[in-house]
């Protein structure tokens, strides 16, 4: 729905329940297939109650930015609290302690001390340690240490049946009790806090049931039983009839890699009419040194190595811009060239903008022993700093960069031959459930079966917490 349309919303356009829930004062997940009107909701709630003390944050950047091009005043959880993604919870202690007597900052002072309702959208990416992490900063900034996030409420919206908090390889053991973790997996509901709000009752859950991307049954059904981890054959021969060798010119191929991505729009752009422009990214220097040792790999950095781009691309903008023109997810268009750099129209906004080189820092995550607690504990330490334009290629993206948008034409190459391809939780239902109609859509070929019911793709654990919060 676009902005028009939503402010002639009432009351009435929604389920009673989740007004209800929205209007209490528990801390609840509101949830629901993808498209199910969760950000609608959120939108028309604040715009007609007005509540006080409620701050709108986003677990991504894109959610943050389709929150605040509805008319919200929003931003991602970490720039909200301040803070960078390789701070410890102690840090964030300190962090909030920081915030409650800011002398310094009067704006963030009276922010933290009207806060009484933090929301947190997209939630399903939001891991258990961040949210371990924000407890921890709510405490201390609003002098509270022994109540779970400070008394702050938490409205949390988002579907677990989508793409999981992402995890390298490096962090696994410190979310696996078995191996002696911290937290017993990445997802939100295993924080402590969360844990102790759920025990005493203070935290609920409920399910939007409509679906307003798509709208033919059939279509809703099949994408239903996806997400369930169930594959019918009426549902397989559905999608094999959208099987494609090719695809239309306007799609969006969606892939399991970023190495795919990458391949994929580079000859999408050596097919522009337009003269091709190079930028090489600059490396800080001790990424410079990592380079030179051979340990320093492309896909480590947040942005492209060496950017190739031409005017007629299409681009993905990387990065929250300080001046608020896009943010990370931003879809965009270079129209132009201006003193050698790309001239690019937000297709959110249909502003043009000169694009200069924006510096992204590069940690390099992991996971420590803890001797206090005798566990292994999540630690991101900073490796330095890549500066180079702030977008990629639009062409094709991975299916983690496409959660939260909805494309009118997509392609999902299944046929990725990187080493993670569509196996992971929620991947293709978020893939196949991007477009609103099923003549958008083709796939590489027909999904086979551990691709949507496979052990990888159906985690118990998100079952069991859905089960326990009384949706």
């Amino acid at each position: 729905m676009d902005d028009m349309n939503e402010r002639n919303l009432t009351d009435a356009d929604f389920p009673a329940d989740a007004l209800a829930a929205l209007d209490g004062d528990g801390s609840i997940l509101l949830t629901g297939r993808a498209g199910s009107g969760k950000t609608t909701l959120l939108r028309h709630w604040m715009r007609t109650r007005r509540p006080k003390g409620v701050y709108v944050t986003a677990a991504t950047g894109i959610a943050a930015r389709n929150l605040a091009d509805g008319g919200l005043e929003a931003t991602t959880l970490h720039a909200f609290l301040g803070v960078g993604g390789d701070t410890t919870v102690e840090g964030m202690a300190l962090a909030g302690e920081r915030a409650r007597g800011d002398r310094g900052d009067r704006r963030r002072r009276g922010r933290i001390a009207d806060l009484t309702t933090l929301v947190v959208d997209e939630a399903s990416m939001l891991r258990s340690d961040m949210a371990d992490k924000t407890d921890a900063f709510l405490r201390a900034a609003k002098d509270r240490p022994d109540v779970p996030f400070g008394g702050v409420r938490l409205i949390l919206t988002g579907d677990l049946r989508q793409l999981p908090p992402v995890v390298v390889h490096a962090e696994r053991k410190a979310f696996d009790p078995d191996r002696n973790g911290e937290y017993g997996s990445p997802y939100f509901f295993d924080a402590p806090a969360i844990r102790d709000l759920m025990g005493a009752g203070r935290f609920h859950g409920v399910a939007l049931k409509a679906s307003h991307r798509q709208t033919d049954p059939d279509f809703v059904r099949a994408l239903d039983l996806i997400r369930e981890g169930r594959y019918p054959t009426d549902v397989r021969r559905m999608l094999e009839s959208r099987v494609s060798d090719s695809w239309p010119s306007d799609a969006t191929v969606l892939c399991a890699t970023r190495k795919r991505a990458f391949d994929i729009n580079r000859s999408r752009i050596d097919l522009l009419p337009t003269d091709g422009h190079m930028a090489e990214a600059v490396l800080s220097p001790a990424l410079k040194a990592s380079d030179a040792k051979g340990r320093l790999q492309w896909h480590d950095l947040p942005v492209e190595r060496t950017m190739v781009w031409a005017v007629g691309e299409h681009v993905v903008m990387v990065g929250n811009d300080p001046d608020g023109r896009w943010a990370n997810g931003s879809i965009g268009l270079i129209v132009g060239v201006d003193g050698g750099l790309p001239v690019i129209r937000i297709e959110s906004t249909g502003c043009e903008h000169v694009v200069t080189t924006a510096e992204f820092p590069v940690d390099q995550p992991g996971a420590d022993f803890d001797t206090e607690i005798g566990r292994y504990r999540p630690k991101s330490k900073r490796r330095g700093s890549v500066e180079q334009l702030p977008f990629i290629p639009g062409y094709a993206l991975t299916v983690h960069r496409s959660q939260g948008l909805t494309l009118d034409r997509v392609h999902v190459d299944l046929d990725d031959p990187g080493k993670h391809p569509f196996r992971r939780a929620g991947q293709l239902y978020v893939a196949v459930s991007r477009v609103p109609r099923l003549d958008g859509l083709t796939l590489s070929r027909a999904p086979l079966w551990d691709e949507v019911c496979g052990p990888d793709v159906c985690d118990p654990s998100v079952t069991e917490f859905l089960d326990g919060i009384a949706l």
